[in-house]
């Protein structure tokens, strides 16, 4: 097996500063989106009905009202379980 160049190590560690610098951004971005809505200023549309917070993987009913995946996913089990 080949070792690792200078140059190749060079490379990896600006790709592992640049995927830590993309995650920095993204979890400030949610955090300061959570702010946000905490303070009622998201717009209703980007929240979920259920849980009320800002959604991070909507799913779409068929009826046109959208909800984080997770939280319809518990909700169908348990009426489910109360029918």
């Amino acid at each position: 097996m080949q070792a690792a160049s200078t140059t190749d190590l060079t490379a990896l560690d600006d790709l592992k500063a640049e995927h830590e610098a993309c995650l920095s951004t993204v979890e400030h971005t949610f955090t300061r989106a959570n702010v946000e809505l905490e303070a009622g200023s998201v717009d209703e549309t980007f929240q979920c009905p259920i849980t009320e917070e800002i959604f991070r993987d909507p799913v779409s009913a068929p009826s046109g009202t959208s909800f984080e995946r997770s939280a319809i996913q518990l909700w169908l089990v348990v009426i489910d379980c109360t029918l």
